[in-house]
């Protein structure tokens, strides 16, 4: 009909240059995050790119400026916070991008638990359009925990490296990462994420060893923007072959026809899985038992060397030696220097 011809003009008529608004056109697009977050009185990095209607692609073109307005894109119910063509704003701001390439990334300083609100971004160049879509904007007392990346389960010799990352709002003091304890070599690099927002990442590496399994490691975050740090912890896990294999005895006091017991102990990840104690007199040898503890009962015919070899996934070893003797003879020890792993 003659009247939706002349609704369809309308909707794509070009408005004039020098108008003050363009009309609502569906072509009209903002891409932003749809949520952002920085610590109490810190910057905060807003990444921003939009699109105009081909009609209006003419207009991209200096001199341009941009604004951002919090509540609301209507002027009766907004604040202009910052607006690039004046000196005076109610925030100290930077339009880092090019307006007229539709880059509106920017960052506003000094952002404040009151200043939290919606934000949306005018920009005024050979037109001047209000997008409707907006960031909201929150702040925060202390900074957010990182993520730590567990690494895998490592075998003792391996390098082992582990990722701590936290985001960085605010470009002008990004986040310090410090390892405790400090295990090794630490990488630090600035990443840009997909919805064009920043973070700080430190990938830890070193050479794993069996004292490291166990270990309780920290990724803590700091900044000088708040006293408060905050960290994530991890415990790591490092399998080794048995090693420091010896043997105890109770009681320690013995006679002959006393019961005594013999045990084995290691130090071993994952934990020992079999026993297996010997026993050697003269040429005479032959297993005695497979369990931790060995029982026995002291007579001459049980006099002799004893030791135990014990077994994890990984490898075996032997312990000490202990040499029983006749009762009034000192009962030592001797060390049996094998492994396999």
């Amino acid at each position: 009909s003659g009247l939706s011809v002349l609704a369809k003009v309308v909707t794509f008529l070009r408005v004039p240059p020098h108008s003050a608004t363009i009309a609502e056109s569906s072509e009209f697009s903002i891409k932003m995050p749809e949520d952002l977050e920085t610590v109490d009185g810190s910057c905060i990095l807003i990444p921003c790119s939009f699109n105009v209607p081909p009609e209006n692609e003419l207009d991209l073109r200096s001199p341009a400026s941009g604004v951002w307005r919090k509540h609301s894109r209507w002027f009766a119910d907004s604040t202009d916070v910052f607006n690039s063509s004046k000196t005076s704003n109610v925030l100290r701001g930077e339009i880092l991008g090019q307006l007229t390439h539709k880059n509106c990334t920017s960052v506003l300083y000094n952002v404040t638990r009151a200043m939290e609100d919606l934000y949306f971004f005018r920009v005024e160049m050979g037109f001047k359009y209000t997008f409707e879509d907006h960031v909201t904007i929150k702040t925060r007392d202390v900074l957010p925990k990182p993520r730590v990346t567990p690494p895998s389960r490592q075998q003792e010799g391996s390098t082992i490296r582990v990722a701590c990352s936290v985001a960085s709002p605010c470009p002008q003091s990004p986040p310090t990462l410090t390892w405790r304890p400090a295990l090794g070599d630490s990488v630090v690099t600035m990443q840009k994420k997909e919805d064009g927002t920043q973070e700080v990442s430190s990938v830890l590496s070193f050479i794993s060893s069996s004292v490291h399994n166990g270990v309780d490691l920290s990724c803590v975050v700091s900044s000088s923007d708040t006293r408060v740090a905050v960290q994530e912890t991890i415990r790591l896990a490092v399998d080794y072959c048995p090693k420091n294999v010896s043997v105890s005895m109770t009681p320690a006091e013995w006679l002959l026809g006393r019961n005594v017991t013999l045990s084995c102990f290691s130090d071993a990840h994952p934990a020992v899985e079999s026993y297996w104690w010997f026993w050697e007199n003269g040429n005479h040898s032959e297993l005695v038992g497979q369990a931790a503890d060995l029982n026995l009962n002291l007579t001459l015919r049980t006099m002799g060397r004893y030791w135990c070899r014990v077994q994890n996934r990984l490898g075996e070893a032997n312990s000490t030696v202990v040499e029983l003797r006749i009762p009034g003879e000192e009962t030592c020890t001797r060390t049996c220097w094998f492994s396999r792993c």
